[in-house]
């Protein structure tokens, strides 16, 4: 088997690994707790909500100054939170 799957017979097969395989590693392990689960959960939420605001313009900053894009963030933001309350409002007949 080990001379299929090395082309020069004479030199060893070399495995790189990456610098940051021990943190990867301890990632995975992080993955398999109950702890994770709980927080992976209810992540769908809160992405969901980011695509929204998304695509209300919170992609790219229309303004420049820190300010100017804090006032856009919430301004976003408060759409998304109307468009909410629009939805679980009951409609009076």
């Amino acid at each position: 088997m080990y001379q299929n799957c090395i082309s020069n017979k004479t030199d060893l097969r070399t495995i790189t690994v990456n610098e940051y395989e021990r943190q990867l590693q301890k990632g995975r392990a992080y993955q398999k707790t109950e702890e994770f689960e709980e927080i992976y959960s209810s992540r769908y939420k809160v992405e969901r909500k980011q695509a929204e605001m998304v695509r209300h313009g919170m992609r790219q900053a229309k303004f420049i100054g820190k300010a100017k894009i804090t006032l856009q963030a919430l301004m976003v933001a408060t759409l998304v939170n109307f468009k909410l309350f629009a939805k679980l409002t009951p409609v009076a007949t």
